[in-house]
C-alpha cells in the first residue's frame, strides 16, 4: 500500500516563499512611505501655509472662524450659503473689505476680495 502525502502539503516550500515575499514587500513599502514623508514634510496636506486658530458657532450653521493663512491671521464669517471675510487681523492688513463688492457681502469662490481704504469714521487699529 502506497501511502502519499496530501496536495495541500506539497504546497508549503511555494506558500511559504509567497508569504515571505509578501512580507518583504509590505516592509519595503512602509520603509518608502516613511523616508518619502521625511523628505516631504506637509505633502499630503492642503496646505502647510493655512492652520485654523479657533472657531465659534453663533447657532442656525453660522460659525465664526480664526485662521492663519501665511502669518496673516483673518476672521472668517461661515454660514451654510456663503463665507465671509469678516476683517483681516493683521495690524498692518488693508482692513475691513468692501460689502458692496457683492450684493450680500460675500466673497465669491476663487475670488480675491477688494480691501476698501480706512476712513476717518472706523477707528485706527
Amino acid at each position: 500500500m502506497d501511502v502519499s502525502t496530501p496536495p495541500l502539503l506539497g504546497w508549503g516550500p511555494a506558500l511559504a516563499q509567497t508569504l515571505a515575499a509578501l512580507v518583504l514587500v509590505c516592509l519595503l513599502a512602509v520603509i518608502g512611505i516613511r523616508l518619502w514623508a521625511r523628505l516631504h514634510p506637509g505633502a499630503g496636506r492642503a496646505t502647510a501655509d493655512l492652520a485654523r486658530l479657533g472657531s465659534l458657532s453663533l447657532g442656525q450653521g453660522a460659525t465664526v472662524h480664526l485662521v492663519r493663512v501665511r502669518g496673516r491671521d483673518f476672521l472668517l464669517g461661515v454660514t451654510p450659503g456663503s463665507v465671509r471675510l469678516l476683517t483681516d487681523l493683521d495690524p498692518a492688513g488693508p482692513g475691513p473689505v468692501d460689502a458692496a463688492a457683492s450684493p450680500d457681502g460675500a466673497v465669491a469662490p476663487g475670488s480675491v476680495p477688494t480691501p476698501r481704504p480706512a476712513t476717518a469714521e472706523e477707528p485706527p487699529r
